[in-house]
């Protein structure tokens, strides 16, 4: 039988693949927003052109099928939401006296704190209904590009959804996937996540280069 230690490196696990799943999305975003600003500047590349509409189709669509990922109810799925559900079902992984743990001695005042910041002043886990509420969000601020993902790339659906997720979607959407992953790996390690991108290279070079020779 597994222990809860066992259940706990299990959740942690799972969280780590969240995390990186999640800074794909956000890395594609940075990405896509970084371009987009070169092409605003450079009055040059102000002209008609079908890349332009790729670019964003490829964007939409992308972003659509990662973030359906995260809502995945199929129970042979590590979605966000299946994590959420699980944990819902033993929120004392996350308990109090396990965040005091991460803590050396002389700073569990400070970890009560921070926990009361995180879950709630005084409580020793997280409730039920703050977790639902995380999951009632997420369903909220993804549905339509759920939806999309759903009937128009994922599958050639009969009745198409009535709308494309706008990029303000898409970002509102990612954005609220990293709080809920910087939440729970504060809770879990105890550790403040910065999911700002950062690449170490001049990525930006090819910009520089003519393309067409």
């Amino acid at each position: 039988m597994a222990t809860k230690a066992d259940t706990l490196a299990s959740m942690d696990q799972w969280l780590e693949k969240l995390k990186e799943e999640v800074h794909v999305l956000t890395a594609n975003e940075y990405v896509f927003w970084e371009i987009q600003k070169i092409i605003r500047r450079n009055k040059q590349l102000k002209v008609p052109s079908e890349f332009y509409g790729w670019m964003g189709r490829m964007y939409v669509g992308g972003m659509s099928v990662g973030i359906r990922r995260q809502l995945d109810t199929d129970t042979r799925s590590e979605s966000l939401f299946r994590f959420l559900t699980r944990l819902k079902g033993n929120p004392s992984l996350i308990s109090r006296k396990h965040y005091r743990s991460l803590y050396p001695k002389k700073q569990k005042a400070y970890a009560d704190r921070v926990y009361d910041r995180f879950v709630g002043k005084g409580r020793k886990q997280p409730l039920f209904s703050q977790i639902d509420r995380q999951i009632e969000t997420l369903w909220r601020r993804s549905a339509g590009i759920v939806c999309y993902a759903n009937r128009k790339i994922a599958h050639m659906d009969a009745t198409p959804p009535s709308s494309v997720p706008k990029f303000g979607d898409v970002g509102r959407t990612v954005r609220y996937l990293e709080k809920l992953i910087q939440h729970y790996v504060q809770l879990f390690r105890a550790v403040h996540l910065n999911m700002r991108v950062n690449i170490v290279y001049d990525w930006l070079a090819i910009f520089r280069i003519p393309w067409i020779r």
